[in-house]
């Protein structure tokens, strides 16, 4: 039996489980003895610290706008889908996603989602104190840095041309835009 207080990995590291009063190294709860005593003396058990809830506030806020912009694409390349089974369902879905996302709850909570994952990827970027970049590190940062470039004609032609000249920019008219002559 292993008598030190940690289990190591493949790697030789030791593993810790994330507590809401901080970290402790162990195998197993029962080995570990994860139940302490308080000031008080009474024992307590601490309970494992949610996923969503560790690390700093600047790595929350990330973590949170960037699955608030992962579910939006994922529903947006889902409606794309649907156009394996028809035009008809593409539309059918796709009432259902702008009733969310082009309301003005959905809009706000789009925005401010976009605008705090863009600017704390950022920030982050501009306070490293080395341009030693892993590749992968690097692909990263390339990627998304060459997004929005992608997404600004995309942007511009259906939810701009939308609101600020009423297209209805449903998939007939994306269809049409993209292969013209084509679509049908």
């Amino acid at each position: 039996m292993d008598t030190a207080p940690w289990k190591t990995g493949v790697e030789g590291r030791r593993q810790f489980t994330v507590y809401r009063k901080g970290a402790r190294c162990h195998s197993s709860p029962v080995e570990s003895g994860i139940e302490g005593r308080n000031p008080a003396g009474r024992t307590r058990t601490r309970q494992p610290m949610h996923i969503l809830l560790r690390g700093t506030t600047t790595q929350r806020l990330r973590l949170a706008s960037g699955l608030i912009l992962f579910a939006f694409a994922l529903t947006h390349f889902l409606n794309h889908a649907l156009g394996l089974v028809s035009i008809d369902a593409m539309h059918g879905f796709q009432e259902v996603r702008l009733a969310v996302t082009r309301s003005l709850a959905g809009g706000i909570i789009l925005g401010l989602a976009l605008i705090i994952h863009v600017g704390l990827a950022l920030g982050k970027l501009g306070r490293r104190t080395t341009f030693r970049i892993p590749p992968w590190e690097l692909t990263q940062i390339f990627l998304g840095l060459a997004i929005p470039f992608f997404l600004a004609p995309h942007i511009a032609n259906t939810r701009l041309a939308s609101t600020l000249f009423g297209v209805n920019d449903i998939y007939f008219y994306e269809l049409l835009r993209l292969w013209p002559g084509k679509a049908w």
